[in-house]
This record gives structure tokens, sequence and C-alpha cells, in this order.
């Protein structure tokens, strides 16, 4: 490893002819990735029945240890979707599910256990939900029949988005911080 990465399952854009893919993975276990569980930019992804756990952050920035990351393509500026359906993400860095423009749906998903990251020991979110601004790209989030539980920093941070929560639970003490 270079120090810096490190994921379990990697997806991105062919800049060259403009044109993403799509990924479909189904009752896989991602068990101590550096940086990411899950990293995809620009693709069309599908999780479903998929436990990601023990995200590591990466030893040279003490940053990341993501579960899942989607955000549009920083080349292409192409964006895709993500589908989470019946999965566990837990004991990760840094966020369980981070989003970044993209259009999300989560549905009967655990996300939950997430720690800050090493290096400043700031974050820790059950998911993260942000406009991407360099694709100018903010598509919305749906959450259903989720819970997001015992996260460090907040249960839900979303920043400038469209985000839908139905049938979320999350304890009492947890947060959901909307930011415009």
């Amino acid at each position: 490893s270079d120090g810096l990465s490190g994921r379990g399952i990697n997806a991105q854009c062919d800049y060259e002819i403009d044109r993403c893919g799509w990924l479909d993975v189904r009752q896989v276990v991602l068990v101590a990735n550096h940086d990411g569980g899950v990293v995809t930019q620009g693709y069309d992804t599908q999780l479903q029945d998929t436990t990601i756990r023990g995200g590591l952050a990466a030893p040279a920035t003490g940053t990341e240890g993501r579960g899942i990351n989607s955000q549009c393509d920083s080349l292409t500026g192409l964006c895709g979707q993500l589908t989470v359906a019946h999965c566990r993400i837990t004991e990760t860095r840094t966020a369980a599910v981070t989003v970044i423009g993209e259009r999300a749906v989560i549905r009967g998903s655990v996300l939950e256990a997430t720690a800050p990251r090493t290096g400043d020991q700031r974050a820790g979110r059950g998911l993260d939900v942000a406009c991407d601004t360099q694709a100018d790209h903010c598509d919305p989030v749906l959450v259903e029949d989720t819970l997001i539980a015992n996260n460090h920093a907040h249960g839900v941070l979303s920043t400038g988005t469209e985000l839908t929560l139905r049938g979320v639970t999350q304890p009492l003490s947890a947060d959901v911080d909307v930011l415009w």
C-alpha cells in the first residue's frame, strides 16, 4: 500500500472517452479497508445485502476509512446514482455513507458506530450528504426504513441538499444537522 489508499472496491469513469459504467454488489463482506470499503465516481452503483465494517484510516494521513463514498466524477463531471438496500455499514471512520452530488436511495439499512478520523478526531457521521460544487450537481437523497445510530459526530449531516428521511430510527442523542 502507498499509505494513502486501500479501497475494497473502486470504480471511476474513463475520462478519455467520457464514459462511466455501473457496479452491482450483492452479498459481499468488506472488512478493514483503508480509505473506503466502496468508492465510486460517476458510476451507477447498487449495493444489496452487503456488509462493510471496520474501516481503517489511511496510515499516511489518519483520514478517511469510509464505508461507502459515492460522488460525481471529478474529471468528466458525470454523476451516477447510488442505491443501498439491506446493507450494514458499521465501525467505519469519517462516515458510514458519503454522497456528493449524486442521486441516492438508502433503504432498510444500518449505518452505525462510525468513529472519528484518527488524524484529527473529527467527523464520524452515519450519513454525510453534500452538493458537488465542482460538477455543479446537487441531486436528491432519500433514506427509508434505516437505522442510524451510535455515530461519533452526527447521525446525519446534509449540506445544501434535498434530503428526505422516512421511517429512519435514531436514538434521542443523535443529531440531524442540515446546513443551507
